[in-house]
């Protein structure tokens, strides 16, 4: 029964798949997490076009809404700094219009270049006011990969570097998989703890439907992790209220 059930999955993903375009054979992602505050992510996709597509498109939510240990609604607003996405050509929204959607859209791609077949793409950037500071603990809270991709991913793999003498186990480590919500941890996964580096790979036929997500949650200990929190400019804050004065103005003068 679960061979079979393990067939049609496989079945249904193909199906889906090629409604989609193309196929994420194998993604990895590097997290090395930075006690000054913030983390570098270094995330590489290997892709499968099954029909001419310009490239591909990266969505990380930038602010969101939270609740604190104090039972506080929380804003919470990230900073994505140092993208670079080496051999590619790409635009981002970066700046007021980030703000006013609340995520960075990265799109990776030349618009008068078609590609096709297997396809290698590498996404660098740095991440701050990330982390979750709490009474007793500090929270990394990523996901690896974001309900937003609209593809069928094969093989999901990570790395995550700790700073210097952080401890690592099964008890301070989590994955969840699955649909948006999921509360028990990932059983689909085989972990390694090893010297402050944590890595994961999803095991044989586990394979991530688009709308899914993939998160990891450390707990790390108090004061491991310098709270570096940046603030938005007021220009990107209130810029809109500029624009809004402009054009009251021109349209007083008409």
């Amino acid at each position: 029964m679960k061979r079979f059930f393990v067939i049609v999955l496989l079945l249904f993903a193909n199906v889906v798949a090629f409604a989609q375009g193309f196929t994420v054979k194998n993604y990895t992602a590097n997290i090395d997490i930075n006690a000054e505050g913030y983390f570098d992510v270094i995330e590489n996709y290997d892709i499968e076009f099954t029909e001419e597509k310009h490239g591909i498109y990266r969505e990380i939510i930038t602010e969101y809404k939270l609740k604190s240990y104090t039972g506080k609604i929380e804003k919470r607003n990230l900073f994505i700094k140092n993208l670079e996405v080496p051999g590619h050509s790409f635009s981002t929204n970066y700046g007021f219009e980030q703000r006013f959607n609340g995520k960075l859209e990265i799109k990776i791609g030349d618009k008068n270049v078609f590609v096709t077949g297997p396809q290698h793409y590498e996404i660098k950037y740095r991440v701050y006011n990330a982390f979750l500071f709490e009474d007793s603990i500090i929270q990394f809270y990523w996901d690896i990969k974001p309900q937003g991709w609209d593809a069928i991913f094969e093989q999901i793999n990570f790395t995550i570097h700790l700073p210097e003498g952080i401890p690592l186990s099964a008890e301070n480590c989590f994955v969840y998989a699955g649909n948006t919500g999921t509360p028990l941890p990932s059983e689909e996964y085989d972990y390694t703890y090893s010297d402050g580096i944590y890595t994961g790979k999803s095991r044989e036929s586990v394979i991530s439907l688009p709308g899914q997500e993939v998160t990891v949650l450390i707990k790390l200990p108090k004061n491991s992790i310098q709270e570096n929190i940046l603030t938005i400019p007021l220009w990107q804050q209130y810029g809109w209220i500029g624009i809004l004065v402009l054009l009251l103005g021109i349209f007083w003068r008409v």
